[in-house]
């Protein structure tokens, strides 16, 4: 297993409102922000990432599409892309496709709760659309969710149960191996599903989202093994 590196030595709290630092990132989420979303992760433009492991070697690539004034898409290499909506309160996930296969999956939440300073509410909605983050970014947050991903043209219709917690602090500086000084926010999340084994823990992973530079600023996968990645 690797070690970490200075840069990952931050300890990411599961409590709602949990705090993260180290001595490259500071935490100051108490100071409240006009920032959005959509500043860390862009998807109403059109933009790429390139993203390397520890031995500058390619790890993966991201890519934002702008769909229509509410609307885009992130594709991650050539195995995922990700549909998202937005209003002035919330982003939704609402679907994944593998362009690989052509074949579209839609998501939905059956459970979901917003968690701050260890207060949790209900924010389910009849529309069962998942909710992946606030749009306004104020202060750290829990997202927990419950639900279940179906192909809608599999004629067997078959179902993947799946939960999908957030952890996420806000107000980061942020410093990587080719970038320095930036702010960022740090998503821990952790995802559980039932897709060709029993309910099972498939994804424990700290991800770094650098304001106007995107996702995967920083990412450490937790699972199988520790592996540190960082955008180029």
């Amino acid at each position: 297993m690797k070690k970490l590196t200075a840069l990952l030595l931050a300890t990411i709290l599961s409590a709602c409102g949990g705090e993260a630092g180290n001595n490259t990132t500071n935490n100051n989420s108490n100071v409240k922000s006009n920032d959005t979303f959509l500043d860390y992760l862009p998807l109403n433009k059109n933009s790429i990432g390139n993203i390397v492991n520890e031995q500058s070697s390619p790890y993966t690539n991201w890519k934002t599409t702008s769909t229509g004034v509410n609307s885009g898409i992130i594709q991650w290499a050539n195995d995922s892309e990700e549909f998202f909506t937005w209003d002035g309160s919330w982003i939704y996930l609402e679907k994944y496709r593998d362009p690989r296969y052509n074949i579209t999956y839609d998501q939905y939440a059956t459970k979901q709760e917003f968690c701050q300073n260890n207060v949790c509410t209900n924010i389910f909605s009849n529309s069962g659309k998942q909710i992946y983050a606030p749009y306004q970014l104020l202060e750290n947050y829990t997202l927990d969710t419950v639900g279940y991903i179906i192909n809608k043209d599999d004629t067997l219709g078959k179902r993947v149960e799946f939960r999908h917690i957030q952890n996420v602090t806000v107000g980061v500086s942020c410093s990587n191996p080719y970038f320095t000084n930036q702010k960022c926010i740090i998503q821990n999340e952790k995802w559980w599903d039932n897709n060709g084994s029993s309910f099972l823990l498939k994804i424990n992973r700290n991800t770094w989202y650098a304001k106007n530079l995107g996702p995967g600023f920083i990412i450490q996968d937790n699972i199988p093994t520790i592996n540190n990645a960082y955008l180029k």
